[in-house]
């Protein structure tokens, strides 16, 4: 059996997901504020893993991504990155005004391994047709999820990110 440690995007409430059928994926609902949460579970990984989100914003930050000089941080668990917006539930939200970038338009997964290694995996948080993500110049395909690179570019619509890790 699989357990993964979530957090609600929209109050914070921490969660323990337990996957006893090796789902790729599954929706829970919040038992605070009943909203929908998408728990994806990497059951192809050869070493297993606990994921961790974290309760404080900035604890076990692994990286980050910077567009135009400005640093967001990521955090152990799902980072959903998305445009800045009142109505946007990322949780990494970045200023820009470029319209073609979802208000929840990528998801970057921060996993920590056993002996304290780390991968940082990137995925679409969205139907890839409706606004595709690009990760240097390569354009992800639905249930692509692929493994970070230090200096790694990444685009969501028009908007370009970079990924680091030192």
């Amino acid at each position: 059996m699989i357990q993964q440690r979530i957090k609600c995007s929209k109050c914070n409430v921490v969660l323990d997901v337990q996957n006893s059928q090796n789902h790729r994926e599954l929706l829970v609902r919040c038992p605070k504020c009943s909203t929908r949460l998408r728990v994806k579970f990497d059951i192809d990984d050869e070493e297993p893993h606990t994921m961790i989100l974290s309760t404080k914003q900035n604890e076990g930050s692994t990286g980050w991504i910077e567009f135009r000089g400005e640093r967001y941080n990521l955090n152990v668990g799902h980072n959903v990155i998305g445009r800045a917006s009142s109505s946007s539930s990322a949780n990494v939200s970045i200023r820009t005004t470029d319209k073609t970038m979802s208000r929840n338009h990528a998801l970057v997964e921060v996993i920590r391994l056993k002996r304290g290694r780390v991968k940082i995996v990137l995925s679409n948080s969205k139907k890839p047709q409706d606004n595709p993500t690009f990760l240097n110049d390569e354009k992800l395909d639905d249930l692509d999820k692929i493994v970070l690179e230090d200096g790694d570019c990444i685009r969501m619509g028009s908007t370009i990110i970079n990924y680091f890790n030192h």
